[in-house]
């Protein structure tokens, strides 16, 4: 009998068939991991800026950190200097309240003025200033002898807004016509340490 035999072409027909599927096969799972990778790649750029601006936000977030306490050490060290600097000029008691009201009088006198004060009640500022006694004074002034007195007026007010001790002048009034005025008055608030 005679032995069937398949023919040689059939059979590597069949196997090109099979290879082909094979090709295909490994066609569609290179494409397939083509189309992962390049997935994945733009999604690690997206994933790699995001974590890049994380990263800026974080080294901003230390930054600032890092200037609200420079900023914080600054401003105490401003205050303590502004408090040594305001504490220069108040008066530091009662007797350098006399000396200060002597060397006005003697002022006045070097002026030709004649100079009556009247020291007020001492009070407690205003809230936001601490440590500090306000003493209200009132200053009268007069020329001596008559004489036409409002250019030494003007100079005692300038030597007085010149003093080291801090006085805020509250009220100025003169009293009399055009350059003969006659008297002035002063009203002001000295600045003083409040006691302990």
């Amino acid at each position: 009998m005679m032995e069937w035999t398949e023919n040689p072409w059939l059979s590597n027909l069949r196997r090109f068939r099979r290879s082909r599927k094979n090709i295909a096969m490994w066609l569609a799972s290179v494409g397939g991991l083509i189309m992962v990778g390049w997935v994945l790649a733009s999604q690690l750029t997206h994933l790699d800026e995001a974590q890049s601006a994380i990263d800026s936000a974080a080294a901003l977030d230390k930054e600032l950190v890092s200037l609200r306490a420079d900023w914080a050490h600054r401003q105490a060290e401003s205050e303590k200097a502004t408090a040594g600097r305001v504490e220069e000029h108040l008066l530091s008691g009662f007797d350098q309240l006399v000396r200060w009201l002597t060397a006005i009088q003697r002022w006045s006198d070097e002026l030709g003025l004649d100079l009556t004060y009247h020291v007020g009640k001492a009070s407690a500022p205003p809230p936001p200033l601490e440590g500090i006694t306000l003493i209200p004074i009132e200053l009268k002034v007069q020329p001596q002898n008559h004489q036409q007195a409002y250019r030494h007026f003007l100079k005692l007010v300038r030597n007085l807004s010149e003093a080291t001790i801090r006085a805020d002048l509250e009220h100025v009034s003169l009293s009399g016509k055009g350059g003969g005025v006659k008297s002035m008055s002063l009203r002001l608030k000295l600045w003083m340490k409040a006691k302990a």
